[in-house]
């Protein structure tokens, strides 16, 4: 292999992302022992809650007014390297952002069993917004080096039903949430354009790895707000993820 050729290939070395498996299904209930104890009588004031009994326990289904939608964005940053960097003279970097601005709408006909059993629930799905996906990608060899840049913007509208399956959001009747962000690679194409120290032109490459990894969170909503961000890195391979995440409540 010629070292023009190897760093082509470092360009391309990175693995195609997919959503972890456990992201299919809900969390377990009571996953964390905070949130298991709360109730509608310590909600956080501005959650759309359940009203209150005379003894503090809190109200059901009849007494529950969900948001008519949530607004905001998130943002999921990827920081990744390979090969032996300086001292090698061979090796990449990669940065990917993915950021988010999602209207979630009420879904009537959840395929998803409600996993807060003390309390209702409403499931939200993504039915508008749009995802902006912006690369950059570095790598070195002995014969110089190549970057790959690339930035687009997919209409939530438009993308497949199977691409939304893991975006969704499940809020309690007391404040509490359940977030999932999760999408594959295969529904975020992007074509960046290559240039290299060693070549005259720039030329068009395909990128196939940009995924949407931040996966389920939870948490309970400040005000009239869901918002939140990842506590430890998510770490797939040699690419660590961060995340944050601001919705909210529009009646």
């Amino acid at each position: 292999m010629s070292m023009n050729r190897f760093a082509v290939v470092l360009l391309s070395a990175a693995p195609v992302l997919v959503v972890p498996a456990h992201a299919q299904t809900p969390p377990p209930e009571g996953e964390h022992e905070a949130t298991r104890s709360l109730s509608a009588s310590n909600a956080p004031a501005g959650s759309f809650g359940a009203g209150v009994l005379g003894d503090g326990t809190a109200t059901h289904k009849a007494e529950t007014r969900a948001p008519a939608r949530f607004e905001g964005t998130f943002t999921q940053t990827r920081q990744g390297a390979a090969g032996g960097g300086a001292r090698s003279g061979f090796g990449a970097t990669a940065e990917h952002e993915v950021t988010g601005k999602l209207v979630w709408t009420p879904d009537g006909h959840s395929a998803h069993p409600k996993t807060f059993g003390d309390v209702d629930s409403q499931f939200y799905v993504p039915t508008g917004g749009e995802l902006t996906i912006e690369v950059k990608i570095e790598a070195q060899s002995q014969s110089g080096t190549c970057t790959r840049d690339a930035s687009k913007t997919f209409s939530v509208s438009k993308l497949p039903p199977a691409a939304l399956q893991n975006l969704y959001l499940e809020v309690a009747a007391d404040g509490r949430y359940k977030l999932r962000l999760g999408m594959i690679s295969y529904f975020l194409p992007v074509e960046a354009m290559q240039r290299c120290s060693f070549k005259a032109s720039s030329e068009a490459a395909p990128i196939n790895d940009v995924g949407v990894v931040i996966g389920p969170q939870q948490g309970v909503m400040t005000g009239e707000a869901i918002v939140g961000a990842t506590e430890q890195p998510i770490v797939y391979g040699v690419n660590s993820y961060s995340g944050q995440w601001e919705f909210k409540k529009v009646d």
